[in-house]
C-alpha cells in the first residue's frame, strides 16, 4: 500500500521532531520500521532534528502566554488601585475643603471668624484617617507589584497633600487651635 506524498511529508516533520521514537512512530503510521528507514533515507530527514526548536517554540509560547496572564493581572491590579486612590482623593479633598473653609472664615467685614474645635477636631481626624488609607493602599499597591517583580526602582512620592497639610496645620497655629 502507498503512502501519498502529503502523508510521507507529515511522518518526515514527525521524524524530525523526535516526540515519538521511531517504534511508535511506525506503528502510528501503520508502517513497518524498516519502510520508516526507507522514507527516512530517501527524504533525508534526520531523527530528532527539530527537538531543539519545536522546544524553543514552545518555551516562547508558554512564555508568551504567562507574560500575557502577568499582563493582565497588572492591568487589573492597577486599575483597582487607581479606582480605590480616585475615591480617597475625592474625599480627602472633600475633608480639606472644609476644613480650610472653616480655618479661613470671615464675617462681612472680612474679619476671621472663631472656629468650632470640636468640628476643626473632627475633620482633622477624618483627614488622618483618609491620609492612613491612602498610605495603606499605597503600601499593599507597591507590594502587589514588587511581589509580581515589576518594580525596579522607587519613584519620587507627590508631595502636594503634604502642602495642603502644612499650610492647614499653620493655619490652625494662627487661630490658636493645636493640631
Amino acid at each position: 500500500m502507498a503512502i501519498s506524498g502529503e502523508k510521507i511529508h507529515v511522518i518526515g516533520i514527525e521524524y524530525e521532531s523526535g516526540k515519538l521514537n521511531k517504534s511508535k512512530l511506525a506503528q502510528k503510521w501503520k508502517v513497518s520500521r524498516n519502510t520508516l528507514d526507507k522514507y527516512a533515507r530517501e527524504n533525508g530527514w534526520i531523527f530528532g532534528k527539530n527537538e531543539q526548536e519545536l522546544s524553543k517554540k514552545i518555551e516562547l509560547s508558554t512564555t508568551s502566554k504567562m507574560i500575557e496572564k502577568s499582563s493582565n493581572l497588572l492591568v487589573d491590579i492597577n486599575d483597582s488601585y487607581i479606582g480605590d486612590t480616585k475615591n480617597i482623593e475625592e474625599l480627602t479633598k472633600g475633608v480639606l475643603n472644609k476644613l480650610y473653609k472653616k480655618i479661613t472664615k470671615k464675617d462681612e467685614n472680612g474679619k476671621s471668624v472663631d472656629v468650632d474645635k470640636q468640628e476643626i477636631d473632627a475633620l482633622l481626624s477624618a483627614q488622618r484617617l483618609l491620609k492612613e488609607s491612602a498610605s495603606t493602599f499605597s503600601m499593599l499597591f507597591n507590594d502587589k507589584r514588587k511581589a509580581l517583580g515589576l518594580d525596579k526602582e522607587k519613584k519620587e512620592e507627590d508631595t502636594s497633600s503634604q502642602d495642603v497639610e502644612y499650610f492647614i496645620r499653620n493655619r490652625m497655629i494662627e487661630k490658636g487651635l493645636t493640631p
